[in-house]
């Protein structure tokens, strides 16, 4: 539709020179110029029109008045296409789709996501209705689907073929879906900061948790679950859940501070070994590459040294980084591979603002294992690719804590009984984390006690 308007537009914009019409150039970037920008955030198309002949950047005004005089022509069929006017000489064809979208129960105005599967990627934001409930869609020819969804509502799908000559009107009334209630507890062993961040088919939402839990009452449909949280310093295990909420449920989150098989904060690459690509370590960063956009060939890092999976029975990868790839051509991707068996995380989309993310992943207790990060694009655009602060190998533990590890580093080391030994010598206050860790004989303090049953666990091996 965009193409072929393009060329409607130059068809009417007669040469300076008199000699027919122009004829127009498309590009097809996706690397977010203004115009990229525009369209795949707001549905609006931008057209750069740049005529003349002979006399560019002319300075004699009745060529400048001429020049402009000539462009009108093709901004009135512009304008004409948008509203549907087919009349006398600049007149557009229709080929659009609107309507109306409401409540069934109420009457009222929703707001919507109006879907048209073949002019719809992964790049585009969601097309929503406006607060009156009213949607407009520019079309070309032929033969569409139309799908029309709103959370909390029973999804409308329509086939249609838009008219040359009138408006295509399609108006839906959405029946809502029945409601339950999630209630989420909390078990109070642990006190800190949670998030619960729920995804459904819409999107995902981010909310707080507290130690008193949260009761929600949602829709009847399938959910993702992924509850977050620490006391300040450690994480907690990260829970995750996959539910098809069709009565009023409860879930109890159990939370244990989170262990470490693997964690790297880059301060430089000496746990790494680059198989392929530019990667460098920058301001605590990892980059795939020095330059401001990746190449078009694969690139691969992988851990110096091979790690040993701990005896659990839950795994988690955590990243705080961000990432932009050409969407849905190119692949960022972490893999872990152990004997010939690999779990891959793979995004291939953007979001380049810092945050974190957590995913679970299967391994198998007793096995070593390798950690790999790469890039694997196509070959046409490049992006900025990844940017890691932060990449950890999570492991649930049998009881609250990852017992012989107070430093949390991930190892069971004579560094965890001297940082002990300073802690308990200098009077410094060993709660939450640091004494479930260290409390090896379960009497509610860290003592000399404990630093004995430590240093056998070190020596046992």
């Amino acid at each position: 539709m965009i193409s072929q308007l393009g060329i409607e537009i130059a068809g009417f914009i007669p040469k300076e020179n008199g000699n027919g019409y122009y004829t127009p150039v498309t590009s097809k970037s996706r690397r977010g110029n203004a115009h990229d920008w525009f369209y795949s955030q707001t549905g609006c198309v931008q057209y750069l029109i740049e005529q003349g002949t002979e006399n560019l950047q002319p300075d004699d005004e009745n060529l400048i008045d001429d020049t402009v005089a000539r462009g009108i022509r093709g901004a009135f069929h512009l304008m004409n296409r948008a509203i549907g006017m087919e009349l006398f000489e600049l007149g557009a064809e229709y080929y659009q789709v609107t309507g109306l979208i409401t409540d069934a129960e109420t009457g009222q105005p929703l707001s919507a996501r109006i879907t048209i599967p073949e002019l719809d990627g992964p790049m585009l934001k969601p097309r929503i209705t406006d607060e009156f409930g009213r949607y407009r869609r520019l079309l070309s020819p032929g033969t569409y689907s139309l799908e029309i969804s709103a959370r909390g509502y029973v999804t409308e799908t329509y086939q249609f073929s838009p008219s040359s000559s009138a408006l295509t009107e399609i108006n839906a009334a959405l029946q809502p879906l029945q409601t339950h209630l999630l209630n989420i507890l909390v078990d109070g062993q642990l006190t800190g900061e949670r998030e619960l961040i729920i995804r459904d088919y819409m999107g995902n939402d981010t909310l707080a948790l507290t130690d008193a839990g949260l009761v929600l009452e949602l829709p009847e449909e399938h959910y993702e679950l992924t509850i977050r949280g620490d006391d300040g310093l450690h994480a907690y295990f990260p829970v995750f859940y996959s539910l098809d909420l069709t009565d009023d449920t409860d879930i109890t989150v159990n939370s244990r501070f989170a262990g470490i098989v693997f964690r790297d904060t880059f301060e430089d690459l000496q746990n790494w070994e680059i198989l392929t690509g530019d990667w460098i370590v920058e301001l605590g960063y990892l980059f795939s590459q020095s330059e401001d956009i990746y190449s078009n060939d694969l690139q691969v890092l992988t851990t110096a040294e091979s790690f040993e999976i701990p005896a659990a029975d839950h795994f988690a990868l955590k990243l705080n980084f961000g990432y932009e790839v050409e969407w849905g051509l190119d692949t960022a991707f972490v893999a872990l591979s152990s004997f010939g068996n690999v779990t891959t995380v793979n995004w291939t989309d953007q979001n380049w603002t810092p945050h974190e993310e957590y995913h679970p992943v299967e391994l198998s207790a007793g096995e070593l294992s390798d950690l790999s990060i790469g890039l694997n694009p196509d070959s046409t655009l490049g992006y900025r690719g990844l940017g890691i602060d932060e990449i950890a190998v999570l492991y649930e533990p049998s009881g609250n804590c990852p017992v012989g590890d107070p430093d949390y580093d991930g190892a069971v080391t004579i560094q965890d009984v001297i940082y002990l030994v300073d802690r308990i010598m200098s009077g410094s206050d060993i709660s939450g984390y640091t004494l479930c860790t260290a409390d090896f004989n379960l009497d509610e303090e860290a003592d000399i006690l404990d630093l004995i049953a430590l240093v056998e666990m070190i020596v046992q091996g």
